[in-house]
């Protein structure tokens, strides 16, 4: 769809710097403004910066890119993309067939920076997993899924109903983007209790544990973990290229 000139990320590595500051945005002094409707940033003071344009985060990637072609005059490109996009899906689950067993399900946890853990259901790395060819949702997160759920919170004792045969871990600390040291330590002790250790999918090895850019619903992000899940599936417990710690 293009090249995209001067770009900068604000708040990246810590999400404490999120929502941005008005007048840190100001300094870069851009000449456009996209932001996710979830931030609480006035549009009014957005656009004395620069105009701006606000995505709905509950849109699909598909009607995100198709809002911004529209908005760009790029529709053709964006149409392009996608397709392109669809068909490398249907090749990357056809070059993984031998990694996993058909039926397997699979669930994605989120350990967060508030010390709470997470269930996945129609946000993030799911929408990768989740796929005809791929992996299927437990019964308790696929009842998530049917009632809109993006995600939800659990306590260590529900692990067991709704992680499935294979478990991905997304965290700050994989990306080794943590303020706070204690946090490795924290992720550590909920993982040495009986709740975790007795599942199968732990029992097994079968766990991969990523950074949280795996989780996020960019064009590029779901790109590169098309590129990346083919050698995590076949080695479930590596330290991924792009993820600082284990």
């Amino acid at each position: 769809m293009g090249s995209i000139h001067r770009y900068h990320s604000i708040g990246k590595h810590n999400r404490n710097q999120l929502p941005p500051k008005p007048e840190e945005i100001r300094k870069l002094k851009p000449d456009l403004i996209l932001v996710g409707n979830y931030y609480g940033i006035s549009l009014d003071e957005m656009n004395t910066i620069a105009p701006t344009i606000v995505l709905d985060r509950d849109q699909t990637l598909g009607s995100r890119l198709r809002t911004l072609g529209q908005i760009f005059g790029k529709e053709h490109e964006a149409e392009h993309w996608l397709i392109r996009y669809d068909a490398m899906v249907e090749y990357m689950w056809e070059v993984c067939k031998d990694a996993f067993v058909p039926g397997e399900t699979a669930t994605v946890l989120v350990y967060d920076n508030d010390d709470r853990l997470y269930v996945m259901a129609s946000q993030g790395l799911p929408n990768t997993l989740y796929h005809a060819n791929g992996f299927s949702p437990s019964l308790e997160v696929a009842a998530c899924i049917e009632q809109g759920e993006a995600f939800i919170s659990i306590e260590e004792r529900d692990l067991e109903r709704y992680v499935g045969d294979r478990i991905f871990i997304i965290s700050a600390t994989r990306d080794g983007y943590v303020d706070d040291p204690t946090s490795y330590e924290r992720e550590r002790s909920w993982m040495e209790s009986p709740y975790w250790r007795d599942l199968p999918a732990v029992c097994n090895g079968k766990v991969s544990h990523v950074g949280q850019h795996w989780n996020m619903e960019g064009a590029l992000e779901r790109m590169h973990v098309l590129h990346a899940l083919p050698e995590l599936l076949r080695n479930p417990t590596m330290v991924t290229r792009d993820d600082k710690r284990i």
